[in-house]
Parts: structure tokens; sequence; C-alpha cells
């Protein structure tokens, strides 16, 4: 039967159906990790047995469950839109709607705004046209979910009352006072895009109307790791876009470019301004532009009045830039306003085209065509752009990470490992914690059990799987000071390489995050024995190991062209 007759069909039995507006609560998804420069008496040490605080709703469904959840979606989009159909709720002219955003007032400059603003046109955009729908309805809650860093994290010393997308909700619901706005902030300190990509992702839920994506800072700075599209972190970002939209294939994406705005000493008189390209949003704003998403910059909008000196500053947005940022990549509380101004400014203008369109329509769409349209978005990715992103193309890794973690973890092996958590005072989110097993001593072993068969293929192109473990590499604080290394090695059941964490090679790769990873081949067994042993070289003083999650991320070998083969000779000198 054609998809059209399908949505039909299922259009006709969803007149008794209800949909629920409101964003499911994740569990202790929060990951939360060090912030640069921060003061050691916002972190407190892991704090034992977990007890749940009204805020979390139990662990996140991880594994094969938050996988194989992935492609139930696409086939339920037509049901989806049905329900909020077949729901009499009121809505709006969108002219009238188009007019309040336009009364939304920002205090930034528009020229300095504008020049953040890199649209696409309304025809490409994934979703916006479906956004400006629901936000025209009456009585609708919103619900949005932001992926980053300690940017987008917030709730720092100088930010207590949180960051940009508080800011930005704020400005939302002035914009639209119609509707109701909820928000999962799932962004991590310290942290680049990685986790996200592999794991934090599935923490979404695939009914979210909006995601916002900001990561071409942390993991990107001063070591080229983000210039190529053979490079782990670009390929990452892709993995993530593609695998979001196979998530929540009814949402819209907007993706946020930010920026350390650091000088480097060259000589004992002279500094240079860190380059406009020495981010990942180059790399990343392809990529959005791929899958119909536009981005914000707030590189691009501030670069120039940064680096220019605080009366260039003053002049434009009336801060200096003591004023505007904690240190080179955090903002201030200032700041995250002017930060949430420039996302503003680019989901105002995209929003009005859609409203615009919606008006020119009458203000309605048929719910069959909506259905369809997103079902046809979902199923037709265009290929991927990395030649790394194309070697996990549209496969779901299995996932233990956060609460997750213990279900693997022999009972036997754990008496030596405290589990618990690390939190920074003063942030009311379950982001703001960091779960894991801490151990101290040379030779401590913690062993574990986790089936590398389990896990969502694309296709069997993809016969192979990386195991990767996730830990704490760097000390943010001096009581932390003697975090280490560890081993990682395969008992029975499946073969894998010993692979060491921790290691100062790695480090060097992952220059300022906090949130260390490395991966192995692995064999896919259902029962897949492996052990971690705390290793101390000879005269360290480094006896500590803390282990933070661990996935199974399935991966095929594709043919490459000439020019793949060249980035990647480039990539491996970069690392």
């Amino acid at each position: 039967m054609l998809l059209k007759e399908l949505v039909l069909l299922v259009l006709l039995l969803a007149h008794s159906c209800h949909s629920s507006e409101t964003l499911p609560v994740c569990g202790d998804c929060g990951l939360r990790l060090r912030q640069l420069h921060q003061d050691e008496t916002q972190q407190e040490e892991y704090t034992g047995e977990y007890k749940p605080d009204a805020a979390d709703g139990g662990p996140p469904v991880a594994a094969s469950a938050a996988a194989a959840a992935s492609d139930s979606n696409v086939a339920t989009l037509a049901g989806t839109a049905a329900a909020e159909a077949a729901v009499p709720l009121i809505t709006l002219n969108p002219s009238a709607a188009l007019q309040s955003l336009l009364q939304a007032q920002m205090s930034l400059p528009e020229d300095i705004l504008a020049v953040g603003y890199k649209p696409l046109a309304s025809p490409a955009l994934r979703n916006w046209r479906r956004l400006a729908r629901r936000l025209t309805t009456r009585g609708t809650t919103i619900s949005i979910a932001a992926f980053g860093s300690q940017i987008t994290m917030g709730h720092q010393t100088d930010s207590p009352s949180g960051s940009w997308v508080e800011e930005l909700q704020f400005w939302l619901e002035r914009a639209f006072p119609q509707v109701a706005f909820s928000v999962l902030n799932l962004a991590r300190g310290g942290t680049d895009i990685v986790p996200a990509a592999t794991c934090w992702y599935q923490y979404v839920p695939s009914t979210v109307d909006l995601v916002m994506i900001e990561g071409s800072t942390v993991g990107c700075v001063g070591n080229l790791q983000c210039h190529s599209f053979a490079a782990p972190r670009v390929a990452a970002y892709e993995l993530l876009l593609r695998r979001l939209i196979r998530r929540a294939p009814g949402a819209a994406l907007l993706s946020v470019g930010t920026f350390d705005f650091q000088r480097f000493r060259v000589s004992r008189t002279m500094e240079l301004p860190n380059p406009l390209y020495g981010s990942g949003e180059d790399h990343h704003e392809v990529l959005a532009r791929r899958y119909g998403i536009p981005t914000a910059s707030t590189r691009d909008a501030l670069y120039d009045l940064v680096l220019g000196g605080s009366t260039v500053m003053l002049q434009g947005v009336g801060l200096t830039a003591a004023q505007l940022l904690v240190n080179s990549v955090t903002p201030t509380s200032a700041g995250h306003k002017a930060y949430a101004e420039i996302v503003a400014y680019t989901m105002q203008q995209a929003l009005a085209k859609e409203l615009r369109a919606l008006a020119d329509d009458g203000g309605t769409s048929e719910p069959a065509a909506i259905a369809e349209d997103w079902a046809v978005q979902a199923q037709q990715l265009p290929p991927p752009v990395s030649p790394l992103a194309a070697a996990e193309v549209d496969g779901e890794p299995l996932c233990a990470m956060d609460q997750a973690l213990q279900r693997f973890v022999s009972v036997n092996s754990s008496s030596d490992w405290k589990w618990g958590a690390r939190s920074l005072a003063g942030c009311p989110h379950s982001h703001c914690r960091v779960w894991g097993y801490r151990a101290k001593g040379h030779g401590t072993v913690l062993n574990m059990t986790i089936n590398t068969a389990d896990v969502t293929a694309a296709d069997s192109s993809l016969g192979w799987r990386w195991l990767v473990a996730f830990f704490t590499q760097t000390s943010p604080t001096a009581r932390q000071s003697r975090i280490g290394r560890a081993q990682l090695d395969c008992l029975s059941g499946c073969e894998c390489k010993s692979t060491m964490l921790g290691k100062p090679a790695t480090q060097d790769a992952q220059l300022g995050i906090t949130l260390g990873y490395a991966q192995t081949n692995v064999t896919a067994h259902p029962n897949c024995s492996i052990s971690l042993r705390i290793h101390v070289p000879e005269g360290s003083d480094k006896d500590e190991f803390i282990l933070n999650g661990l996935a199974v991320a399935p991966f095929g070998h594709q043919t490459r062209a000439h020019i793949d083969r060249l980035a990647f000779q480039y990539q491996s000198r970069m690392e």
C-alpha cells in the first residue's frame, strides 16, 4: 500500500486519539563535567548512594530499548500527526502570531544580530513549517532539547540562573504568549560532541519540537580537530544530526555556533587572536545546511567586536569583553543574554518566513500532507558527507551511561569501587551530576558484562563493533589531581585489543575535555566479559580512576575515494 493511503487510513482511525503535549521527564540524564576555569568550591565529591530528587524521573532508557525506539518513530509519524489534528485546539491567525513574534524586541543592534544569521530558504528547512504551525496553536506545549558544552549548560559563578537557553525561553514566551515551553537541557560542561552523538541523543523524546545543538568550541580549539570531514568530531556532529532526525523525525533543528575568543602569545611582545576559522563551525555549518538546519553564529556576530578591544565592544553591544565573558569561552549572565538574542534573531527570521507562508495558505495545512512530509524527510536522509560518519551511518549504539551503567557491573568486583555522583553546587538540573564508578590503587579491578551483539544496524554492512569507554580524564580541582589511567581488556566471550584509558596522547588529542573516551574493536557476543584495571606507572601518584560509561557502536568498512584517503592522511597528522 502506498504511503499516502496508509496516512489517510490512520487519519480515519485517529478521531478518538489524544496527544500529550508535555515533554516526558528524562531520568537522571545528567552527566556534569568540568567547566573551564571553574572554582574548586563549586565542586562536590562523589556522594555515594543515589537518592533521586523530585526533578528526576528515574534512570533514562538505555541500551537496545532506546535504539529500537528510533526505528518505530518513523512508523508512527502519521499517527502522531493525526492525533494532533484530532484534538480540538484553537489555532490563532498566523498573521497575529507573526505580529507577536516581530514585536518581541531585542536589545542588540540588528546589524550585529544579522551577521550571526545563516539562513536557508523556506523550502529547504526541515520541519520549521510544522514548528510555526504548532506555535499558532493555543494551549500547546512546545518541547525543546539542547545539546552543548558549559556554554549551554550554564549555572556558573557569573551566570547562576542558567544559560542562553533560559534567556531564549524567556524571549520565546514573550514572542508566543499563547503557548508554553518545556526545555530539556542535555548540555555537559567540559565535553565535546562525541558522547551526545553516541549516547545522549537517546534521551531525546521522539515528540520533541525543537533541538538546538552547540558543539563548535570545546574540543575544536587550537588543534585542528574539527577542520576536516575525516575528523572524528566532525563525523560525530553529522552522526548526531542523523540520529536525532531518525529519533525525532518531526523536530526542527537549529545549529548554534560558538567560539573561543582567546589570544595566543606568539612572542614576548605580540599576541594574535584565535583566527575566525579556529573552531568547528565552518564544517558544522556545511553539515547543518545538508540536513535543512539553519545556523545562529555567535562567532560571526561578535568576533570583530570582542577581538577589536573594549572600546569597540562598548560601541557595539554596550559591554566590554570582560563583562561579556568569564573567560575566552564561557559567557557571563550578560553574555548569555547576548548569545540568546543572536539565537532568537535567527529563530525570528526563520519562523517569520514560515508564518507568512501559513498566512498565505489560509492558516491551515492538511494533516495528511504534514504526516507524509514527516515520513518522507525521515526516510530519505541524504548520503553522509563525512567518510568517517559513513562507516557508522544510521546504526544505533548500545549505551550504558549514567545510572544504566550499574546494570552491567559485576557485584562481586564492585566492592572496591564507589558508585556515586559529583555535582555542581547551585545547579538544579540533573544534567549537572556526573555518575560513575571510582576507585584507587594499582591493580584494582572492575568486571563488567555487556551484550556486544545487541546493536541496531541499518544493514548488514555494519558488521563490526566498537567498544567505547567514557571516563574522567583530567582534574578540575586539586582534590581530583590523582586521576590516572586504567587498562580495558576482554576476558571471555568476545575478543578485543587491550586499551589504555587516560594515556597522555589521548588527553593531548582531547584538549580541554574532561569526559575522555577511547575505543577498540570488539567481536559480537551476547555475554562479552570485560575488565577495567587501574594502572599506576612507576613513580606516579595518579592512582585513582573514574569510569562514567560504556557503549557498543556498529560500523562497517566503506570504500573510499582518493580524496577521502587524502583527508584521512591529513587528519592522522593532527592526532
